[in-house]
């Protein structure tokens, strides 16, 4: 158990941490495919702690953590899965959950920094926890090994990472969709594949992700793979079609001539007859464990 003195100097430790560089954070929240200061921003978040929630909290649930674990959600979004640790660590833990634009984050659940994973430095040996959901397939490749490596020391020793990430490739339409609606739906996932592309993201991260864990020092403890198969017109579509219309205004910037492309796209997600199997995601739970105090600072 903490005492008062390693908790007030944990906290100071968290203020001076959880300063980001401001300029720098809120280019790289212009640059986010997403932005969440567009109006519908809040509505995409919320569909995906629909869709995606009960599968992270069933991997949280199994954790055994210290009462006063200190917990951190890398790219928190809407706050779902940081309110739940919240509600679920009781009153002697610490949440603290992170995003380049804070605006849609609730306070009062934990606390929150307005910080950026792939700029910012993170206090090292300070977490029992951290997880993290769709948030490296927004950074630059060229960024994954830095951020794992701070994610790894930021980790305590006999602390858990656990990483969800997708692998955009895996997008698939069914047969029994109409040949025009196939052709359309898989020129619309080369088009998005191809604004990630033009950004130097990983577009098939999620393949790599059990790896790219394992070579910053973490053991792997569990690794899975999901996709769902959807129909046009329903709730998870709904959540798709507003991303990939958000995603369009990007390409206006990024490549205007795709965005005909995408606008065709996000109408697929309208129709009944689609029947598509979702991206795969890929999600790995890891320790760091059998490491001394020394060689985890």
């Amino acid at each position: 158990m903490a005492t008062n003195d390693s908790k007030r100097t944990s906290n100071i430790a968290f203020l001076i941490f959880g300063i980001c560089n401001d300029m720098a954070t809120m280019a790289s929240a212009i640059s986010y495919l997403y932005d969440n200061s567009k109006s519908g921003e809040l509505e995409r978040l919320r569909g995906l702690e629909a869709i995606e929630d009960a599968a992270t909290i069933a991997l949280l649930s199994v954790l055994k953590l210290p009462v006063d674990a200190c917990c951190l959600e890398v790219g928190a979004g809407a706050g779902s899965i940081a309110s739940w640790l919240a509600a679920e660590s009781g009153k002697d833990a610490h949440i603290v959950a992170t995003d380049i634009d804070t605006n849609l984050l609730d306070s009062s659940a934990s606390e929150v920094w307005r910080h950026d994973i792939e700029r910012d430095e993170l206090p090292e040996d300070a977490f029992d926890l951290i997880h993290l959901r769709h948030v490296l397939i927004h950074l630059t490749k060229s960024s994954h090994t830095r951020v794992m490596d701070a994610l790894f020391r930021a980790t305590k020793c006999g602390g858990f990472l656990i990483a969800e990430e997708s692998d955009l490739r895996s997008w698939h339409v069914d047969e029994y969709t109409p040949d025009a609606m196939r052709q359309t739906f898989s020129a619309g996932v080369d088009a998005m594949i191809a604004i990630y592309s033009s950004r130097g993201i990983d577009f098939g991260l999620g393949a790599r992700l059990a790896d790219m864990v394992s070579n910053v020092g973490f053991e792997t403890i569990k690794s899975s793979e999901k996709y769902r198969s959807v129909q046009g017109a329903s709730p998870e579509a709904a959540y798709q079609e507003v991303s990939v219309r958000q995603l369009a205004e990007t390409a206006h910037i990024d490549n205007p001539a795709l965005v005909p492309r995408l606008c065709a796209f996000a109408d697929c997600f309208r129709d009944r007859q689609l029947q598509y199997r979702t991206r795969t995601t890929v999600s790995v739970v890891a320790t760091k464990r059998g490491w001394t105090k020394e060689q985890c600072r």
